[in-house]
């Protein structure tokens, strides 16, 4: 998933706004979200309702948001207005992140800022060590107990070192009853 995605979904934009860049600066410690409209989106009329047609026009706008951690957070777009073809008053659209929830999104945010950072600096994640950790988990369950602790640290480095089962010295053993060697 790229930066740009990940904020989309956390934003929970819709369909009609999408994020388009993410500027983080170390040394300002500020990050900059920006979010633009969809090109053709049509937006409901807020007093009666009705589609309108087309965006009449727009002005940019920053919004200060809640910090992540030690970062000010800052969301930057470009606010379409539309116009009422009854009526025919213009009127700035209904912005989705100034709703309610956007307080949950600012603390799904920054409790993960951490790993967001680690993943636009090094592009690395964590995924390596939750597949092994579930791996040994997995081990540990069907296992029910293990003799030693030797035979614990046996069991994980074979089952997630992928040994080859034909160059095992077998001394009469069957390499899928590895197991139950160790297990009591």
């Amino acid at each position: 998933m790229r930066d740009t995605s990940f904020f989309q979904s956390i934003l929970n934009l819709g369909d009609s706004w999408k994020v388009t860049s993410l500027d983080c600066d170390e040394e300002t410690k500020t990050i900059r979200i920006r979010v633009e409209f969809v090109r053709d989106s049509k937006f409901p009329y807020q007093s009666c309702g009705q589609l309108s047609l087309s965006v009449y026009d727009h002005r940019e706008r920053e919004w200060r948001h809640l910090n992540i951690f030690e970062y000010r957070c800052y969301l930057v777009g470009d606010i379409p207005r539309i116009m009422c073809s009854r009526c025919g008053v213009a009127r700035q659209v209904k912005i989705p992140w100034s709703e309610p929830h956007i307080r949950e999104v600012a603390h799904t945010m920054k409790r993960h800022l951490e790993g967001i950072i680690t993943y636009e600096t090094y592009r690395i994640t964590n995924n390596y060590v939750e597949r092994m950790n579930n791996k040994i988990k997995a081990i540990v369950h069907k296992a029910y107990g293990f003799r030693t602790t030797r035979c614990f640290k046996n069991a994980i480095l074979f089952h997630c070192g992928k040994l080859d089962y034909s160059i095992l010295p077998t001394h009469g053993i069957v390499a899928e009853n590895f197991n139950s060697l160790c297990v009591g």
